[in-house]
């Protein structure tokens, strides 16, 4: 199996550990969930909360006299799209699992792919009038009235060279963060909605392909960001976005580089770059490698997550990916010609599930919390505090 499977599986009847395009087929699947957003009693208090957080900075982004501050906060909106809205869909497709919610006979992705479409648009249109403010505010500003002068003295015609709000550290910082969000938006556009954009889609597998390197290209420029949050985001997506391609060498290269060391203070998608490390290992085939490699993973969580609830959350997304593993193994071993294996896998199946996943109580993996991090703080904000973990606001 290719790892063009694993992520273009629509066109493959079977439901397999690398199709993420469906759903899980096993029992179980009812029981493993995302771990529950902190401070929120479900998923549908927390979209509240974001609806009003990002109206409110609309609000003030329409009411502000001054283009930066504007700009600032039309950004910070467009990040807590990015970052917070489109989470859930992010790690359900990657982690492989439904809304407990969600009716048995339609597709996950189908249902993520639905609400991310318009959430992105979106972004893309907050990410443009920033833009656009920006722009106008560092262009030279000619008064009309004044007499015509001698053209190299053009740049200083008018009252002003530039918007008297324009400050050149500030606009500097807010460029930087406008490159990003449209770095990182291009990439979530791609990774969720891979499928369901003819855009995207365009005539098949080298369109999907080509889209998918291109955003993957995109993310290079923040790859070595100084914020160590920002640049473990870039690598992560751009692997996933990476690993869409037949040969899976360019997306392990990248995560090598990724999950020598986590970011303490972005451990999660350290974490989440080495699951998909396993992933791709197993995609290859190399089914007892990444059970191996996973059983490694989970012995080291407790280095990345102090936390006990995010240590026990992260022990059984490995687990959980242990147990993908294992069944798509089983799913390739022929039945007359390898029974010990067979048998073998069908006992360690056995006894995950019903160490792990025997309960709803015990079901819940890992989830990102945000899908990127927090680069564009409201302008009133001085310093980047909880955007690790969204609490209410």
């Amino acid at each position: 199996m290719t790892l063009v499977t694993w992520f273009f599986a629509s066109a493959c009847p079977a439901l397999t550990f690398l199709d993420v395009s469906g759903d899980p087929p096993h029992t179980e699947e009812h029981i493993v969930r995302l771990a529950p957003l902190p401070g929120f009693a479900d998923e549908e208090a927390f979209r509240a909360s974001l609806t009003g957080r990002i109206a409110e900075l609309q609000r003030q982004a329409s009411e502000s006299p001054n283009a930066m501050r504007k700009a600032g906060c039309l950004l910070a909106a467009a990040n807590i799209i990015l970052a917070e809205q489109l989470e859930p869909s992010c790690s359900r497709k990657f982690l492989m699992v439904k809304e407990s919610n969600l009716p048995p006979n339609q597709p996950q992705q189908s249902a993520d792919a639905s609400s991310a479409g318009p959430a992105l648009g979106r972004a893309d249109a907050l990410l443009a009038e920033a833009e656009s403010i920006l722009q106008s505010a560092q262009e030279p500003t000619v008064d009309e009235n004044s007499p015509p002068t001698d053209p190299a003295m053009e740049p200083t015609r008018g009252p002003t060279a530039r918007d008297s709000t324009f400050e050149p550290d500030q606009a500097r910082s807010l460029n930087r963060a406008l490159v990003a969000l449209k770095a990182f938006a291009q990439a979530l556009r791609v990774y969720l909605l891979i499928d369901a954009d003819e855009d995207i889609a365009g005539d098949g597998l080298d369109s999907r392909t080509s889209a998918a390197r291109n955003a993957a290209s995109a993310l290079s420029i923040i790859m070595e960001d100084d914020d160590s949050r920002t640049a473990a985001a870039a690598s992560f997506w751009q692997a996933s976005l990476r690993a869409m391609e037949i040969e899976s060498a360019p997306a392990l290269v990248i995560l090598n580089r990724a999950t020598v060391d986590l970011p303490a203070d972005a451990p999660r998608f350290g974490f989440y770059s080495r699951l998909l490390r396993c992933r791709l290992v197993a995609a290859q085939d190399g089914w007892a490698a990444a059970l191996s490699l996973l059983m490694q993973v989970e012995e080291r969580a407790n280095l990345w997550f102090k936390d006990e609830t995010e240590l026990n959350e992260a022990v059984r997304s490995c687990a959980w990916f242990r147990l993908r593993v294992l069944q798509d193994w089983l799913d390739h071993l022929d039945p007359s010609a390898q029974p010990d294996e067979r048998a073998w896998c069908e006992s360690q199946i056995e006894t995950l599930r019903n160490e792990r996943f025997s309960t709803a109580q015990n079901g819940t993996v890992l989830r990102l919390n945000q899908a990127i991090p927090i680069i564009a703080l409201p302008p009133e904000t001085s310093s980047k505090t909880a955007v690790e973990t969204p609490t209410p606001r």
